[in-house]
């Protein structure tokens, strides 16, 4: 699930797993919309393993709902 959330609260709210780059998965549903400039977008992934991360992304995503995404060297998700 993709959710665009006020950027303020991003920095509160990041749920994110630093450090792991094998991680991959599948976005769930696209959320509503927003400037960019003052939206972060709070994504929640289903693993391979069946079990789900929230994470916390300040970049508009490059994938949409069912892609599998994984997680890149630099903490951000990417489509597979």
């Amino acid at each position: 699930m993709i959710e665009t959330i006020p950027r303020a609260q991003a920095g509160t709210m990041d749920h994110s797993t630093s450090g792991t780059t094998s991680q991959a998965g599948t976005s769930g549903t696209a959320g509503g919309t927003g400037s960019s400039g003052d939206v972060a977008y709070r994504i929640t992934v289903r693993l391979d393993d069946g079990t789900t991360r929230v994470m916390t992304q300040q970049a508009t995503p490059a994938f949409q709902t069912g892609d599998r995404v994984r997680m890149a060297s630099d903490g951000m998700l990417q489509r597979y």
